[in-house]
């Protein structure tokens, strides 16, 4: 039925050990029958309705939804327990034969909010007093950082001058989203390069 007669009703869990019939009880020729003060209530009524009693026996058995057999199997378990992480647009990217792998490691960390500054240090546990290097107007956070302290929007602006095309700081994957698709593969690298070692001399820091 989907819900048990004793929520339908309201019936006090204090109760609920007296409750000692079975469903076979009910079953008569083949049909389920109630007393009236069950159908009484529009849900049980309904619920009763739609519940068709097999003809004969069939065997009981636990089934798994997640697959095509029904059957679980290790493999699903595996599978369901491990989900497959979702595919990265700029993981791709920033992984290149003209950046050093180091370089681009620190845009990783950063992606994932890794690295080590004073926000993820006081995160763990770790009481510091915390002032951007760089213009003393604000907190190192990840954000500030690489994206809206002064000095780093002067070196994007530059970097968009030098390379021909508009900063984005909504975020940090915003960055490499804003190198024009219709530049050519060259180009497109000597822009990616600069945007990762941009944030890699900002982390030097």
């Amino acid at each position: 039925m989907g819900t048990p007669l004793v929520s339908i009703f309201n019936i006090m869990s204090s109760s609920h050990r007296q409750l000692t019939s079975s469903l076979s009880t009910f079953i008569f020729e083949g049909k389920l029958h109630l007393r009236d003060i069950f159908l009484l209530n529009s849900i049980a009524a309904t619920s009763v309705d739609s519940i068709i009693i097999p003809a004969t026996p069939f065997l009981y058995m636990l089934v798994w939804p997640h697959s095509p057999e029904r059957k679980l199997t290790t493999k699903h378990a595996f599978a369901f327990l491990h989900q497959h992480p979702l595919a990265l647009d700029w993981a791709s990217t920033i992984w290149h034969p003209c950046i050093p792998p180091s370089h681009s490691f620190i845009y990783w960390r950063l992606m994932h909010c890794k690295l080590p500054t004073d926000e993820n240090l006081r995160s763990q546990g770790c009481l510091i007093v915390s002032i951007c290097v760089f213009c003393y107007a604000s907190d190192e956070i990840s954000t500030h950082l690489f994206l809206s302290c002064d000095f780093e929007c002067y070196l994007w602006h530059w970097f968009g001058r030098k390379l021909n095309f508009t900063a984005d700081f909504s975020s940090i994957a915003s960055l490499l989203h804003c190198i024009s698709a219709r530049c050519s593969s060259q180009v497109r690298d000597v822009c990616v390069a600069a945007i990762i070692h941009g944030s890699h001399n900002m982390d030097g820091s």
